[in-house]
């Protein structure tokens, strides 16, 4: 019984983190996400990352994304 648990639990932890995935991907493309929020998110993204390391095709999107959060933090800062 035990190790039907610790399988139950590992499937219920893959779904909670691809929700949490899908949802930060999300707000890092929704232009209505503040800087700071994306910023938050990236940081939770790469904590995730360096104890879990994600797949090649997952981190291309987080890099393209955190790409994309520093060119408008140097459009916002321009703007000032």
């Amino acid at each position: 019984m035990k190790l039907a648990h610790i399988i139950e639990n590992k499937a219920i932890n893959i779904d909670t983190m691809a929700e949490f995935l899908e949802s930060s991907l999300e707000k890092l493309k929704d232009n209505y996400t503040s800087t700071q929020e994306k910023e938050n998110i990236m940081d939770k993204l790469e904590q995730i990352d360096s104890i879990k390391p994600f797949n090649e095709r997952l981190k291309g999107i987080l890099e393209n994304a955190k790409e994309n959060l520093q060119a408008q933090s140097c459009v916002k800062g321009r703007g000032r």
